[in-house]
C-alpha cells in the first residue's frame, strides 16, 4: 500500500514521541467517548448530546424533515451553541458578508437594460453563491482534518494535503503528546448543545477558515471576534472543562498551509454573555430547554 505524504507525517510524528496514539490514534474506541460527525446546522440536540437536526414526516414514505422549535419542545431538545449565539450580533460575520457585497458589485458587469433594482438583486445573489461556496469549502477542509487526527488516509483535493499537514504539525510543535477528542457532541444541564472541533482537558480548539495570508497576519488582521470566544466559553463548559485554555486555529482558504492561532485570555466574562444569550433565546422562544 502506498504511502501519502500525509500519512508519512503524521507517521513521523507518532515515532517521535509527539502524539499519543496507535494505528488510528484519535477512535472513539480507544478514547472511550461517544462522538458523532455532525454540523453545527443541526441545530437540536437530546439530553444525551446526539443531535436531532432532522425528524420524520407525519408520513414516514416521505423521510425525514428539519427539525423545528415545535419538534424540540415535544422531544425536549435544546439549541445549539450556534443556536444561541443568533441572539447576539455578529460583526464579524457582517463585515465578511459586506465585503462579499462590495466584490460582487465591482465584479459584475452590469447589463444595459438592466435597472437599479434588477443589479442590485443579481449583486445580493452573487453575494451568496461566494458565501455558499466558502462554507462548502470550510466543510470540505473540517472533514479532511478530521479524518487526518483520526489518522485516516488522505482523500482529498491534492491542494489541501499541505493544509492537513500543517494543522497536525501545529498541534503537535505546540501541545506535544496529547490525546485528542475529535467531534464530540454534547448537552449541558442548561438546555444546550454542540459538537467541538478538537479537544483536550487542559484545551478546547475550534477551527476557522478563511481568505488570510501572511500580510493579514502580519497586520494583525487574523483574529478572533468575541462571539467566537463566547462559542468557546460555551464548549469548555459543555465537555466540562470549564478551565481548558481556548483556541481559534484560523486556517487559509485561500493559502493552503497556512494556519494561525488565536489564544484567548480569561480576563473576558464570556461564559456569562452566553448563559445571558441562553436565558434569551429561552424567553423568546417560550421555551426552558433545561435537561432535567
Amino acid at each position: 500500500m502506498s504511502v501519502t505524504p500525509l500519512q508519512a507525517g503524521v507517521a513521523g510524528w507518532l515515532k517521535a514521541g509527539t502524539i499519543e496514539g496507535s494505528k488510528q490514534p484519535y477512535s472513539p474506541a480507544i478514547l472511550g467517548v461517544s462522538m458523532q460527525v455532525v454540523s453545527e446546522k443541526s441545530h437540536w440536540y437530546d439530553k444525551n448530546g446526539s443531535a436531532v437536526h432532522e425528524v420524520p414526516y407525519a408520513d414516514p414514505r416521505k423521510g425525514l424533515r428539519p427539525t423545528t422549535l415545535r419538534d424540540a419542545k415535544k422531544l425536549l431538545l435544546g439549541p445549539s451553541v450556534t443556536n444561541v449565539l443568533s441572539m447576539l450580533p455578529k460583526p464579524g460575520l457582517i463585515n465578511w458578508k459586506q465585503e462579499q457585497i462590495f466584490y460582487a458589485a465591482l465584479t459584475l458587469t452590469r447589463e444595459e437594460s438592466e435597472s437599479d433594482q434588477q443589479f442590485y438583486y443579481r449583486v445580493i445573489a452573487d453575494s451568496k453563491e461566494q458565501a455558499k461556496k466558502a462554507a462548502a469549502k470550510g466543510t470540505l477542509i473540517h472533514g479532511l482534518i478530521q479524518r487526518g487526527i483520526e489518522g485516516h488516509d488522505y482523500e482529498g483535493p491534492p491542494e489541501y494535503i499541505d493544509t492537513i499537514i500543517s494543522v497536525i504539525g501545529w498541534l503537535a510543535k505546540e501541545f506535544g503528546k496529547t490525546s485528542w477528542i475529535s467531534e464530540r457532541t454534547f448537552a449541558h444541564p442548561l438546555g444546550f448543545g454542540g459538537a467541538v472541533d478538537l479537544h483536550s482537558p487542559q484545551v478546547v480548539i475550534d477551527f476557522k477558515t478563511k481568505d488570510f495570508n501572511h500580510a493579514d497576519i502580519e497586520m494583525g488582521r487574523v483574529k478572533g471576534w468575541p462571539e467566537q470566544g463566547i462559542q468557546l466559553a460555551a464548549y469548555r463548559e459543555g465537555v466540562g472543562h470549564p478551565k481548558a485554555q481556548r483556541i481559534n486555529l484560523f486556517i487559509s482558504r485561500s493559502n493552503p498551509g497556512l494556519v494561525h492561532p488565536y489564544y484567548w485570555d480569561e480576563k473576558d466574562n464570556h461564559w456569562q454573555v452566553f448563559c445571558d444569550a441562553l436565558r434569551l433565546w429561552k424567553s423568546l422562544k417560550n421555551y426552558d430547554s433545561a435537561f432535567e
